[in-house]
C-alpha cells in the first residue's frame, strides 16, 4: 500500500511540474462531515485544516454536488462545500489536473491534490438546509501559522520518541509496570494537548 500511495505522490508532482500551471482558480468539493467534527470546525475560522488523504476536487462547483449527497437524508451529517481558491504562484502543494488522463475528465473536470494539504478557513454560511459553504485558501510553506504548527509537532514528535524509546527499554527489561506508566503519561500529554 505505502509503494501505491509514494507512487501516487510523485505522479502528482510529476504532471504539477510539468504543466506549472500558474493561474488562479476556484475548485470545488462536496463531502458529509458529522455533526460534531462540523461544529468543531465552525470554531476554527481563520484557523488551518488540513486534508490528511488524496484530495480530490472539481473545477465545476455543479460536479461537486453529484458527490457527497450523504449528508441530506442522514440526522448525524451536515452537508458541507469547500470552496478552495488556489495561487499557484503563491503555493508549493503539488496538485494535478487530470483531464488528460482520467476516464471521467469531460465529466468531473478533476484537480487532484497530495496527501496533507493544507488550507486556511475562510467565511462559512449556510447556502441551503444542512449544506453548509466553507471557504478555503491553499497556504504555502511561508504561513508563520504553519510554521509553528509544524514546528511544535516535530518537537513533540522528538520528545515523545525518547519516552517510546525508554518504555520499550522497560518492556525488554521486563519492568511492565514502569512501561506503563510511561505509556500512560504520554497518553494523558497527547489528550492534554489537543483539548487546549
Amino acid at each position: 500500500m505505502g509503494f501505491f500511495v509514494q507512487d501516487l505522490h510523485r505522479q502528482i508532482e510529476q504532471i504539477y511540474f510539468q504543466t506549472q500551471q500558474t493561474e488562479k482558480m476556484i475548485i470545488y468539493r462536496r463531502q458529509g462531515m458529522s455533526n460534531v467534527v462540523f461544529e468543531k470546525l465552525k470554531k476554527s475560522e481563520g484557523g488551518l485544516l488540513s486534508f490528511n488523504n488524496f484530495l480530490s476536487t472539481s473545477i465545476d462547483r455543479e460536479v461537486s454536488f453529484v458527490f457527497g449527497n450523504s449528508a441530506r437524508d442522514d440526522p448525524d451529517l451536515t452537508g458541507i462545500l469547500f470552496r478552495m481558491e488556489i495561487d499557484p504562484s503563491f503555493s508549493s502543494v503539488p496538485f494535478a489536473a487530470l483531464d488528460d488522463i482520467s476516464f471521467y475528465s469531460n465529466f468531473d473536470q478533476e484537480i487532484l491534490f497530495s496527501m496533507h494539504t493544507i488550507f486556511r478557513i475562510g467565511s462559512m454560511r449556510e447556502i441551503e438546509n444542512k449544506l453548509w459553504q466553507i471557504d478555503l485558501t491553499l497556504t504555502n510553506n511561508n504561513d508563520q501559522q504553519l510554521k509553528n504548527v509544524t514546528e511544535f509537532i516535530r518537537n513533540e514528535i522528538n520528545d515523545g520518541n525518547r519516552w517510546m524509546l525508554m518504555a520499550g527499554m522497560m518492556i525488554n527489561m521486563g519492568k511492565f509496570d514502569k512501561a506503563l506508566e510511561i505509556y500512560n503519561t504520554l497518553l494523558e500529554t497527547i489528550l492534554n494537548g489537543t483539548e487546549k
